[in-house]
């Protein structure tokens, strides 16, 4: 026991010397690590029995089939740890790798793991969604399975663009380009591409760069109004629940130029500002009809 303290006690010297986020490094190492012991176990189990090896492939995979998955609802999660092949694994370490170093300049340990896991999971519904309600997928919809840590990393990628669009990658050592640009072009090949053979991966890809773009914002938002950002989320739909009662008063002010009502913008404001300050739960009933309702 004391050795193995040890042998981590010098990881973590050896990653704060040459200043690698320790977190980053543990995702990537246990990324590598499932790829490994899987893959070991299945190449044991196919000269033995192939059956028992398919079926270890699939206790990983998350499935499109919701009969299956409802029979191996942890696929879920254990989805965007697992790679079937050494390149799909080194692409997305190495994608990984780049971006999470440029997230923790600007975000920290607690927030990788929360944009990493709900990437992920957002990426795996947004399959799932995709998968069993377009009938385009109906012939498929049976044998597919999603892997892979890409839409997690799409989530890394699209929070540290809203943080930092300026910063710069080199592609392939050489060609200097903005990040901004570049996770740009990976959505729009991700929308151009859910028509062809990969198409759940690019749908989960899609799903993991929304929820990385609206975590970051979000959370952006509540460090220049001191805000959690679930106060911020709440403001923004109280905002727009109140545009929406704006204009529907006008549409029936014009259908009936008789009808006139009192200018309660002021009244939607300071509603608006006490939800901010103290939450839901502050307000009133009425205040809450005022603006949900009005």
């Amino acid at each position: 026991m004391a050795r193995g303290s040890s042998i981590l006690s010098a990881l973590e010297v050896w990653l704060a010397q040459r200043r690698i986020p320790r977190v980053l490094f543990y995702y990537i190492a246990v990324n590598v690590l499932v790829f490994l012991v899987v893959k070991l176990l299945v190449i044991t189990l196919q000269g033995i029995a192939p059956d028992a090896a398919l079926s270890l492939f699939y206790s990983f995979a998350l499935p499109s089939d919701l009969g299956r998955l409802a029979s191996h609802p942890w696929t879920l999660f254990t989805h965007f740890f697992f790679h079937q092949s050494f390149t799909h694994l080194l692409f997305n370490m190495l994608w990984l790798w780049v971006f999470g170093r440029m997230f923790f300049e600007h975000f920290t340990s607690r927030q990788f793991h929360w944009v990493y896991w709900l990437g992920g999971i957002a990426g795996g519904l947004s399959y799932l969604m995709v998968y069993n309600l377009f009938s385009y997928f109906s012939d498929v919809v049976h044998v597919s399975a999603a892997m892979g840590a890409s839409a997690s990393i799409m989530a890394i990628t699209l929070a540290t663009v809203v943080a930092a669009p300026n910063n710069v990658v080199y592609l392939f050592g050489l060609v200097r380009v903005r990040i901004a640009w570049l996770a740009l072009a990976m959505v729009v090949l991700d929308f151009l591409s859910i028509t062809q053979s990969n198409a759940g991966g690019h749908i989960a890809h899609l799903g993991g760069a929304l929820v990385g773009t609206l975590y970051a914002f979000l959370l952006l938002q509540s460090k220049r109004s001191r805000h959690t950002p679930w106060q911020v989320l709440l403001v923004k739909w109280g905002a727009f629940f109140a545009s929406l009662s704006k204009r529907n008063k006008q549409t029936a002010q014009k259908q009936d130029p008789k009808r006139s009502a009192p200018n309660d913008e002021a009244e939607i404001q300071r509603i608006l500002a006490k939800l901010a300050k103290g939450g839901y739960a502050s307000l009133s009933n009425e205040e809450k009809e005022k603006l949900f309702r009005k």
